[in-house]
């Protein structure tokens, strides 16, 4: 503005006319802006579960799930086994599973989403850990209840963490504080 009468004038006659958006138009605002930072959480843990899936499909190419694999390539599966016991290859196998879809899945997701994962501490990975072993069970594997106990820990655990690791180093790339 050049002027500062300017100025005064433009405040004179917004409040004269008292320009505003429309109903409807203040309403899809409102709406869209509620969508974008209260994300669904059925919709967020679909989103979780389909990457996932895709990611768990491709580390069961090198390492198989409750003795499950795509290749039969199980080298991996007894170079564990042999150095940690069962328990602990069952462990790291659950952690590689779930972790690395957490690590990726925040590529996916945006800010919002990430911020109600994050909300839900364990227990989105607890309940995802606990459909893929359900999963595993309907397509024929043979689980343990001892093993998929141990096969949960190591899922959970590992998801929880690599998913802030992964959501730490997103707003540290995006430069968000």
């Amino acid at each position: 503005m050049t002027n500062k009468n300017d100025f005064k004038e433009f405040l004179h006659s917004s409040e004269k006319e008292k320009l505003s958006p429309s109903e409807d138009l203040s309403h899809k605002i409102l709406s869209q802006v509620r969508k974008d930072l209260i994300p669904s959480k059925p919709i967020v843990f679909g989103k979780l579960l389909l990457v996932q899936a895709f990611i768990g499909v491709i580390t069961m190419l090198f390492c198989p799930q409750f003795s499950m694999s795509l290749t039969n390539h199980d080298q991996l599966y007894h170079f564990f086994h042999r150095t940690f016991g069962h328990y602990g290859c069952m462990m790291i196998c659950g952690s590689l599973f779930i972790g690395s879809g957490a690590l990726f899945s925040t590529t996916i997701l945006n800010l919002a989403e990430i911020r109600l994962i994050k909300s839900s501490k364990f227990l989105s990975y607890l309940v995802l850990s606990g459909t893929f072993v359900m999963t595993f069970m309907l397509i024929g594997a043979e689980i343990y209840l001892d093993i998929a106990l141990v096969w949960i820990f190591g899922a959970t655990l590992s998801g929880s963490v690599f998913f802030q690791v992964s959501s730490i180093l997103k707003r540290k790339i995006l430069g968000i504080s």
